[in-house]
């Protein structure tokens, strides 16, 4: 069965998987992503496809469709998907295999790589939100930069937003780089659930995305 996935190399540290539907990208994902930054699952040892599904139906969020269906983009390490590919997670999908496979070598060549997932044809904020993570993991100088950012939060929009994150599920291990990138991205009607308005980050989200533009700017040469 055919996969319809498709592997780019951004740089020789960034990948992108593109994937023809939100399906498709979610299914070939979730179970990296979890054990990147599930609040469940990043600390255990190994766990199925179908452990995710059962601790996702204890949620509130259950009655509604899993993320893992409708998500934008996915983001993780290279270090996930050796982990995620070892003996402990077997049996793996046809799409977890594509994976798995395609960015081994890449690994291989280069060391510690970052991969993003996105839908084919998307466009809109999706790829500098993903881009800002893989900024984060593979340039030192710009994570300084972004905490340094993320330090001038307002402390009670900070509680606010980091509050916002654990109820959706983040490790605590991730939640720093998460808030940078969705604070750089994300529109009005996604930021008010939080209990916090666009105007009360204005001067962050500035600060960040004119901190990516200059990086992203200095990569692309």
């Amino acid at each position: 069965m055919k996969n319809n996935l498709v592997l780019e190399e951004i740089t020789n540290r960034i990948v992108n998987v593109r994937a023809p539907t939100h399906k498709d990208l979610g299914w070939t994902f979730v179970r990296f992503q979890e054990k990147y930054e599930g609040d469940k699952f990043k600390d255990r040892d190994s766990f199925s496809r179908k452990s995710v599904f059962r601790e996702w139906g204890k949620t509130e969020e259950s009655k509604e469709d899993p993320y893992w269906e409708y998500w934008e983009a996915f983001n993780l390490p290279s270090e996930i998907i050796e982990i995620v590919a070892g003996e402990a997670f077997a049996p793996h999908t046809r799409r977890e295999i594509f994976l798995i496979e395609t960015t081994k070598p890449v690994i291989e060549k280069y060391g510690n790589v970052y991969t993003f997932g996105t839908v084919q044809g998307e466009k809109g904020q999706v790829g500098r939100h993903e881009m800002g993570h893989a900024l984060v993991y593979t340039n030192n100088d710009y994570k300084a930069e972004v905490m340094n950012i993320l330090g001038k939060l307002n402390p009670e929009v900070d509680e606010k937003l980091r509050k916002y994150f654990s109820r959706l599920g983040y490790h605590p291990d991730v939640m720093d780089d998460e808030l940078h990138a969705w604070i750089m991205t994300e529109r009005e009607r996604y930021v008010k659930p939080s209990g916090v308005l666009l105007k009360d980050i204005a001067d962050i989200r500035k600060a960040l995305n004119q901190n990516y533009d200059r990086f992203f700017k200095e990569l692309k040469k």
